[in-house]
């Protein structure tokens, strides 16, 4: 039986802009000592040829930082829901390599879900060049466009930023307990909606046998703790027609309620990265969302927007149906692919 929480959602989870303007809150600073290990264990994941994913936390320790991480996850579990940490080594290092330094952080942050039909871990947050989000398998990762508010599938997002565009591609981020604190003072009769879930469209990345779109909660109350999942509009807008039916006129509403109070100025943190900024988000109670960027040659230096992602896990996260976010633990192999990076 679904429990539809009718209290306001208190603590440092529901919070407004002018909670979290001081970045310095939530950012945790990699010093050079930090910055050696990492960068020494990932050279040794190299030079053993393993897959750092084969790899444990314990078989790579990190005595300097990994206290950093385990402040940084519990920020993200029980604080705010962001955190920045700076300093991440990725200078000078190949696409390879970055890929094995963010590897050797992940494992310190929690279990690194697949995020795609291939089961890739680690997905390139670029412009790829294969159409829009109004095509039928496009994802939000593989293109330059704007993103609206919303969630990834499990516990944390992390973005590495390798490089940044000259132009654009700034993120949001915005409590989705204070969203859901909103909803309760305006708007309570569209609750039941929310609970009940929204279908969202695979993008042509659905397991073999199952249709192209899933059903998912966008929020849910077990063991006294509210948890959200907004997915992305455009996979909300696009899934009916691929089932057969046409997305009810209280669904919409319920969707552009939730958009306009996360999209509202006091709601939201903004922020920039840098090459070597890992941002970190927790999905459970926060939305965010990403402003549309270019991609401009400079001469020789190359300013193409470069971006890595890891889905995350927290060991010993909370406890709630799979209903409430399908994907958690990671995508399933599809039955068909896209392109690859």
């Amino acid at each position: 039986m679904t429990h539809i929480l009718k209290e306001p959602v208190t603590g440092p989870s529901a919070w407004r802009r002018a909670d979290v303007e001081d970045s310095s809150q939530w950012t945790y600073i990699l010093d050079e000592k930090m910055r050696k290990e990492i960068l020494e264990s990932a050279e040794k994941i190299a030079a053993n040829g393993d897959d750092v994913w084969s790899l444990s936390r314990t078989s790579v320790p990190l005595s300097r930082s990994a206290d950093l991480f385990a402040r940084c996850v519990d920020e993200l579990e029980n604080g705010r829901g962001l955190a920045m940490v700076r300093g991440v080594p990725i200078e000078g290092l190949s696409l390879e390599e970055a890929h094995t330094v963010f590897g050797v952080v992940g494992l310190h942050l929690g279990k690194a879900v697949p995020q795609n039909g291939r089961g890739d871990r680690v997905v390139s947050i670029k412009d790829h060049g294969i159409g829009r989000l109004n095509s039928k398998t496009v994802r939000g990762y593989q293109t330059n466009e704007a993103l609206p508010f919303h969630s990834d599938a499990p516990d944390i997002a992390a973005l590495l930023c390798l490089q940044q565009a000259q132009q654009g591609g700034e993120f949001y981020v915005a409590s989705a307990m204070q969203i859901y604190n909103t909803l309760l003072e305006e708007a309570p009769e569209l609750l039941g909606l929310y609970y009940a879930g929204i279908f969202y469209d695979y993008r042509g990345e659905e397991p073999p046998g199952e249709p192209p779109a899933y059903k998912n909660a966008i929020f849910g109350y077990h063991n006294n703790q509210l948890t959200c999942r907004y997915f992305l509009r455009q996979f909300a807008d696009s899934a009916p027609a691929k089932l057969g039916f046409f997305q009810s006129e209280a669904e919409k509403l319920a969707l552009d309620t939730f958009e306009e109070i996360a999209a509202r100025e006091e709601n939201y943190v903004s922020m920039r990265l840098a090459p070597g900024d890992m941002q970190l988000v927790d999905d459970n109670i926060t939305v965010h969302r990403r402003a549309a960027y270019s991609d401009e040659a400079d001469g020789a230096t190359d300013t193409t927007r470069h971006l890595l992602r890891l889905w995350i896990n927290v060991e010993n996260g909370r406890e709630f149906p799979q209903f409430v976010s399908t994907h958690r633990w990671g995508m399933k192999r599809a039955a068909t692919v896209q392109q690859k990076d």
